[in-house]
């Protein structure tokens, strides 16, 4: 399966990164199974431990207040990522509540970021998403299946 690179974060800047997408999965009051699934596979692709996986992973039930974390993230391409993440995380599901783009704009906000970082950011998901939908044509639908990037 086609992954995305792990970046090279700090402990700190991972958990953050962690908790955001936990916040914007949880935004509209629902977490599905595809966006569970890609947060367990994110939380494996950084290596935490069984025990931080499991104090990350409640996060999904209660997201924790992260903005004036996010407000303190220095690094330009660690802020580009978690916003660039951020946002597929809330079209893993293959749809972005009204919940999730107003949980999507502040994280944008608190990141300091342009406007058009965040349209770049959805730009690059939707383009993906389209990608996937072309594959999917290209060798036919054996059964109808539900809308999930994983």
């Amino acid at each position: 399966m086609l992954r995305l690179r792990v970046q090279p974060l700090t402990t700190d800047q991972v958990l953050l990164y962690l908790k955001t997408l936990a916040g914007v999965a949880a935004a509209d009051g629902d977490v599905t199974e595809a966006e569970r699934a890609m947060f367990e596979a994110t939380m494996a692709d950084y290596g935490l431990p069984d025990e931080a996986r499991g104090l990350i992973r409640r996060c999904l039930d209660a997201p924790p207040s992260v903005d004036s974390d996010l407000r303190r993230v220095d690094d330009g391409a660690v802020r580009r990522l978690i916003l660039r993440d951020a946002w597929l995380m809330a079209y893993t599901d293959g749809r972005v509540s009204d919940p999730e783009r107003q949980r999507l704009e502040s994280v944008r906000r608190a990141l300091r970021l342009p406007e058009p970082e965040a349209e770049a950011a959805e730009g690059w998901v939707r383009e993906g998403l389209a990608w996937i939908e072309r594959g999917d044509e290209m060798v036919g639908t054996l059964a109808p299946h539900r809308r999930s990037m994983f």
